[in-house]
Parts: structure tokens; C-alpha cells; sequence
């Protein structure tokens, strides 16, 4: 349930960076997101929260995003 609550702020969190004009903040936070789904999963799957598969695939699983959003932050910044 926490971790779904943090999800869900990270989400709207980076919305209203967004929004406010703060694209670099929004890329560190929605990566950070994806960092925690990625520790998060395997400890709810060790746990019986979450199906076993996922402790072997969702922190391989997540570095595709974690490293897309990462790799963005310099373009964003010339946007400005």
C-alpha cells in the first residue's frame, strides 16, 4: 500500500514539476520512481506481495527506464 502511495506521488509530483517548469526535477523524480519499483518489487515478491518472478525480472526490467529518463536530463536542460 506504500508503495503505491509513493508511486502515486511520484506520478503527480511529476506532473506538477512539469507544469511548473522544472523538466530536470520531473526526469530525477519519475527515475527515482522507477529505482524504487525496481527494490521495491523483489522485496514484495520475497515477501509474498507480489508474484516470485518479479524478483528476478523487475530490477532488470526497470533500468530501461531509469536510464532513458537519465540520459534526457541534458537535452532538457538546453530547453531552457
Amino acid at each position: 500500500m506504500i508503495t503505491m502511495l509513493w508511486l502515486f506521488s511520484a506520478g503527480s509530483g511529476a506532473l506538477v514539476l512539469w507544469w511548473l517548469g522544472l523538466p530536470s526535477l520531473t526526469l530525477v523524480l519519475l527515475a527515482a520512481a522507477f529505482t524504487s519499483i525496481g527494490i521495491l518489487d523483489p522485496i514484495a515478491a520475497q515477501s509474498g506481495e507480489a508474484p516470485l518472478f518479479f524478483a528476478r525480472l523487475r530490477p532488470v526490467q526497470m533500468v530501461l527506464p531509469v536510464v532513458s529518463l537519465l540520459s534526457l536530463l541534458p537535452i532538457v536542460q538546453t530547453l531552457k
